[in-house]
């Protein structure tokens, strides 16, 4: 997580916003996805107020930071995050977090989608295995998002 950190940190020293993005299931509704993760995992993982749909302490958003919640894999799915983007006036995006494979590769594409340039930060997101992330990285995300890692994004001049 320390990359995720170091991430978030040069976003909001160069007056970037950060955007959080959860998975949540709301009480009382149905699980967010049919897919069989969520069969796997159960929609009681992502409640409202669990330990699942929590922001990890080493990460914890800064007052300045937005928070948003979905309750399906893409962070554009039903959580506004591409009407705040283009209130903000954003055009880039750069991608960190969990799940390359899966939640991480479907945001990316749909950040692509939706007209995006988009960056994945490749030792600030992570998967189940090595083997999974090493696969999205390098088949299913290369053709849609420049790859980068903390260290460039960093120091890029307008990181």
């Amino acid at each position: 997580m320390g990359n995720v950190s170091t991430i978030l940190d040069a976003a909001r020293a160069a007056g970037a916003p950060v955007i959080f993005n959860r998975i949540v299931v709301y009480p009382g509704a149905a699980g967010g996805t049919n897919a069989p993760i969520s069969n796997m995992l159960g929609s009681e993982s992502f409640k409202l107020g669990s330990w699942g749909a929590e922001i990890v302490d080493e990460l914890k958003p800064a007052d300045s930071d937005i928070v948003l919640d979905r309750n399906r894999m893409s962070a554009f799915n039903g959580s506004g995050l591409d009407f705040i983007l283009r209130n903000l006036g954003v055009s880039k995006v750069v991608v960190v977090g969990g799940w390359t494979n899966m939640a991480v590769e479907h945001t990316v594409r749909d950040a692509a989608d939706h007209g995006f340039e988009v960056s994945i930060v490749s030792d600030a997101t992570s998967s189940i295995n090595a083997e999974w992330h090493e696969a999205a990285l390098s088949f299913a995300l290369l053709n849609i998002a420049t790859i980068t890692d903390t260290k460039s994004v960093v120091e890029a001049p307008n990181a």
